[in-house]
């Protein structure tokens, strides 16, 4: 199902026949962590993964070609439902879990999807005491290193050591009726700029978007 390839075939750290993604937003955080699926196709090729997302950011992922499911959780599941996750996740028969969002609620995810093998960040680089769900962490790294770099990091500890970012974002007829939609020509190239963000400290100035 791969569309590009990242050089020779790699043994996995973590032996898995059944993978769960949690990165449940932002929609942004979202499309970056893709570089992590991608990586885990290559490296687990026959393995059935999934991804469990909240609804905003479940389009980002729906059609894309290294998913096998994409489990969309309410915001509401939390934190008076946990039984009903718990028992949502329990046929799917998780052995690895990766967490990569840092927080309490993504840790409980991977920890009630039942994954014997459980990895997401170390003490110094969560909220909420998530660590403590993970059996294995990323440790310290550059604070102020980019999330895709940040995201390429459990690729490496995965087993794959020249990781690189690379994305294959689905494009779904759908999504060409959209852009038609809204005016975007047919079979020519353009480029959409979004300069909005969900809180003020994250957009961009105008001046870097202009150069």
């Amino acid at each position: 199902r791969s569309g590009d390839t990242f050089g020779p075939v790699l043994k996995p750290v973590f032996p898995a026949e059944r993978i769960l993604i949690v990165r449940l937003g932002a929609i942004g955080d979202v499309v970056n962590s893709t570089v992590l699926l991608n990586h885990l196709r290559d490296l687990y090729p026959k393995a059935f993964i999934a991804w469990a997302v909240h609804p905003m950011a479940a389009p980002m992922l729906e059609a894309h070609p290294g998913l096998d499911d994409l489990i969309v959780i309410p915001k509401a599941q939390f934190p008076f439902q946990l039984g009903d996750l718990r028992r949502r996740l329990a046929p799917y028969h998780f052995d690895l879990a990766i967490d990569l969002q840092k927080l309490a609620k993504s840790a409980l995810v991977a920890y009630l999807s039942g994954a014997r093998t459980r990895i997401g960040y170390d003490f110094r680089r969560t909220k909420e005491l998530s660590w403590l769900f993970h059996t294995h962490r990323i440790g310290r790294s550059d604070p102020q290193s980019h999330v895709v770099d940040q995201v390429l990091e459990f690729a490496r500890l995965l087993g794959v050591p020249d990781a690189r970012a690379v994305w294959r974002l689905p494009v779904t007829d759908q999504d060409r009726a959209v852009a038609r939609g809204v005016g975007l020509p047919a079979g020519r190239p353009h480029v959409v700029v979004s300069i909005g963000a969900s809180e003020p400290s994250k957009p961009w100035f105008a001046p870097g978007f202009a150069r």
